[in-house]
């Protein structure tokens, strides 16, 4: 998407502020990915309800991009208390929080922190 020039929706706030549309991160390509809404379904809190509007992508399709999703999730814990300065740093350069990565050689698993903006 992001190759291809896609953004996220350019929109105005109620201020008269046009906010332009940013590139996709993992965040806003899962919101679109588990968004109801092009299934021909609205959401309303925990509960979702038959629209009125037709749907745009079919339910199989629907169903194995979500099943594709949730085969990815594991637990959502990727570090435990290790990661001790996590939210704490922030990027000299840019001011964005470092997050906690690691990669291994072997049987080493070598921990560092990388900058959000620079990982997007």
């Amino acid at each position: 998407m992001n190759r291809n020039g896609w953004t996220t929706k350019t929109w105005t706030t109620k201020g008269g502020e046009v906010r332009e549309g940013k590139p996709f991160d993992r965040s806003s390509l899962r919101r679109l990915l588990t968004n109801p809404v092009y299934i021909g379904k609205v959401r309303s809190g925990d509960e979702v309800f038959d629209g009125v509007h037709e749907a745009i992508v079919d339910a199989t399709t629907w169903e194995a991009a979500q099943a594709l999703l949730k085969s990815h999730d594991g637990n959502g814990v990727r570090y435990s208390d290790s990661s001790l300065l996590k939210g704490i740093i922030k990027c000299g350069i840019c001011g964005a929080s470092y997050s906690p990565h690691s990669s291994r050689n072997g049987n080493r698993r070598y921990r560092y922190y990388v900058c959000q903006t620079a990982q997007k």
